[in-house]
């Protein structure tokens, strides 16, 4: 396609080839009198000529590549704006006067003449204009105007004004009939409802109806029966002057259509309204838009059931209801069994597909009133409202049985099923209690049906609810000192093949002797305020153990978990701050992996606090990126140096088109903003081949390395 030429007109050169004809035409436009000034496609500099710089100051290696925004005086942006959209639509804007600012900030007056630009085969590329610098020629008709007598100036003033308002007149015609939103003049007479008086073609297209059929009708007659109008009645019988509001309005062919309404009355000199100006721009998609991310928002990407935010939420509403209808409520948690070696054996791609049977499976047992939601993990929660606890009891027992006999997953030539245990909180009108310590109680009633032998229910004894959470409180203040246990899991540098990281991990034992992960008490912890004990822990082990390894002349690096409870928290910061100061280190080698960005609610102050660490030389990685809608506004606005990828989008990584441009874009933001990038669950070499092909800096996953107890130096060396 060949290139514009940046002239004054939208002729097309006939041999673009010639260099002579090119250097004419350059020659022309460069000595031209008036100013002649080229666009591009988008509305930038593209040619700028010397009596462009002579008349505006700027020269043009100042304005070349840059929008003409600086010689337009703010107010007349809308005038410039229409102007340009009407010579790129391919229309010549005959000469029109107007102002404009010179670079010393002086207003100079000028009269323009735009025209398209069309490359060859006479596609609209660009535009020209020819500015004329009328200043003088309007000083001396204001002279000769002094010196002419009263009836004359007057007749000259008529006629300059009459032709002013005509050019006026015809910028707006030019607005209104090429808007790009619906524009329109409603009548304000007594009885007429807002009748159409003028509309556009946009508005046409918004409501699916011609011009012509719109005329005479109100707006009212298109506002969607389920919406009500009262801010536009107001408006339209004299009682507001103005209105800013999104409503539906019904459609010709049928259809619903969102439109933000912005809309004035105009009125005479005394006051009399004239008529109302009426703006209205299509908002659907941007409403459907919004509703897709607040759905996002509130819902888990898995299973599409309520996610932890959500459901505590409506548990809160939930439980003001039952206190003022003096109904009752309970609240389910429910923990499948087993389900951790269901992944250790099977891979989580078939444990997400279990996720998600036992989800559908509960959703069809229960009233399309209730909730369930998925807390985390292999976590649920069920809030009931209305229900009695032998109601609540027996809701439990068909849950039981449908994770039982509904939630098969395919594994091999077989299924693999798993159990559930179910803790019931029964909400009692009368009870002045929260949503957490509801989901508390139905925490620890779950426990003790894992405890009595799995795969059944237990109810809570509320009158037991303050000795219950004391002794709870005590026993996981206990374990933060004496059960926890310090484990590690290696991360591949996909570059150099070798385990050079790991991530620290914290475990506990069950009552067999068996390790039991953070996911399965944390968020028990989390609940009774223990979570920044933990997180203490597991930051003072950790450096005691690098120290060790850097004292032996190991030098890996290690990545500590923190929750966002513990990013907030000033006096653990500070704490963390001393532990790693005082002992002989090496601050670089240590990460803090902040879980659960989503709870960060105060990001200034996780941002003062992480560079509190930082500055001692600690790195922080975001992790699970790409599994919320607010991880990339926890990448900008907080200092983070990783981006661990969620393993939603590794675990099929080497079928799944969509996973690998998910993960090129993801090492693309990392890569422009000096990250690096480590993939979580990674299964096999496949996946490790295609990591490494598209520029993943680190591997982790049951593939690369198990979790295992945290090794001293002499274990390491003998292990690699």
């Amino acid at each position: 396609m060949n290139q514009p030429v940046p002239i004054a007109s939208g002729a097309r050169v006939a041999s673009a080839s010639s260099d002579h004809v090119r250097a004419q035409l350059a020659a022309i436009v460069e000595h031209a009198e008036d100013a002649i000034i080229a666009l591009d496609g988008q509305g930038r500099i593209v040619s700028w000529n010397r009596a462009a710089e002579a008349l505006y100051g700027f020269s043009a290696y100042e304005v070349i590549g840059r929008r003409p925004t600086m010689i337009v005086p703010a107010e007349l942006d809308c005038e410039r704006d229409e102007m340009v959209r009407e010579v790129m639509a391919g229309r010549p804007v005959a000469r029109y006067e107007t102002e404009r600012v010179r670079k010393d900030g002086s207003r100079v007056e000028v009269a323009i003449t735009l025209s398209p630009i069309r490359d060859a085969d006479g596609v609209v590329v660009g535009a020209s204009a020819i500015v004329r610098d009328i200043t003088e020629q309007r000083r001396e008709e204001r002279r000769r105007d002094a010196a002419l007598d009263g009836e004359q100036r007057a007749r000259i003033a008529a006629e300059r004004a009459q032709r002013r308002l005509a050019e006026a007149q015809e910028r707006f015609r030019i607005a209104f009939q090429h808007a790009p939103n619906g524009i329109a003049l409603l009548s304000t007479a007594p009885g007429s409802e807002g009748s159409f008086l003028e509309v556009n073609p946009a508005l046409g297209e918004q409501l699916c109806f011609d011009g012509e059929e719109l005329l005479g009708r109100s707006l009212l007659d298109f506002l969607h029966a389920d919406d009500e109008g009262e801010d536009l009645r107001a408006l339209l019988d004299g009682s507001n002057d103005s209105t800013d509001a999104e409503r539906r309005f019904q459609r010709g062919d049928g259809r619903a259509v969102w439109l933000q309404i912005r809309a004035s009355v105009v009125r005479d000199r005394q006051g009399r309204p004239l008529y109302t100006v009426a703006h209205l721009q299509d908002v659907t998609d941007a409403r459907r838009h919004e509703a897709e991310l607040q759905h996002l928002a509130d819902h888990d990407a898995l299973t599409g059931l309520v996610n932890r935010r959500s459901f505590e939420s409506r548990l809160n509403q939930a439980l003001v209801e039952a206190r003022e209808s003096g109904r009752p409520a309970a609240v389910l948690v429910v923990d499948l069994d087993n389900f951790k070696s269901v992944n250790d054996t099977y891979g989580h791609a078939v444990g997400d597909e279990l996720l998600r049977r036992v989800a559908a499976a509960m959703r069809s047992r229960v009233r399309d009133s209730d909730i369930v939601a998925r807390l985390g993990g292999d976590e649920f929660g069920v809030l009931l409202t209305g229900v009695t606890p032998q109601h609540a009891r027996m809701v439990a027992a068909e849950l039981i049985a449908a994770v039982n006999g509904e939630a098969g997953a395919p594994a091999g030539d077989g299924q693999v099923r798993v159990t559930a245990s179910i803790g019931i909180s029964p909400v009692h009108p009368s009870a002045r209690v929260t949503a957490e310590e509801m989901l508390v109680e139905a925490d620890i009633a779950m426990y003790e049906a894992k405890s009595t032998g799995r795969n059944r229910l237990a109810v809570a004894a509320s009158e037991r609810r303050g000795d219950r959470r004391r002794g709870r409180n005590g026993a996981i203040a206990g374990t933060s000192e004496d059960g926890l246990e310090l484990w590690e899991q290696p991360m591949l540098n996909l570059a150099t093949g070798e385990c050079d990281r790991s991530e620290m991990l914290v475990r506990m034992r069950d009552r067999d002797g068996q390790p039991v992960s953070a996911g399965r008490f944390l968020p028990l912890a989390k609940r009774a305020g223990q979570a920044q004990a933990i997180d203490s822990w597991v930051v003072t082990r950790a450096v005691e153990a690098l120290e060790q390894r850097q004292a032996a002349g190991l030098h890996g690096g290690i990545e500590i978990n923190l929750a966002a409870v513990s990013v907030l928290d000033e006096g653990l910061i500070g704490l963390i701050r001393s532990t790693i100061a005082d002992a002989d280190v090496d601050p670089r080698s240590i990460t803090f992996e902040v879980t659960e960005t989503a709870a960060i609610g105060d990001l200034d102050r996780a941002r003062r606090h992480m560079r509190r660490l930082a500055e001692l030389g600690c790195r922080f990685a975001l992790d699970d990126f790409g599994a919320g809608i607010g991880s990339l506004h926890h990448l900008k606005h907080l200092p983070f140096d990783v981006v661990k990828i969620d393993g939603d989008f590794v675990t099929a990584l080497a079928s799944a088109r969509f996973d690998q441009l998910a993960v090129r874009a993801v090492v693309g933001i990392a890569r422009g903003s000096g990250k690096l990038t480590v993939a979580e669950r990674v299964g096999d070499d496949e996946t490790v081949a295609l990591l490494r092909e598209f520029g993943v800096d680190y591997a982790q996953g049951f593939h690369i390395a198990r979790p295992r107890p945290v090794m001293a130096p002499a274990e390491l060396r003998l292990a690699a």
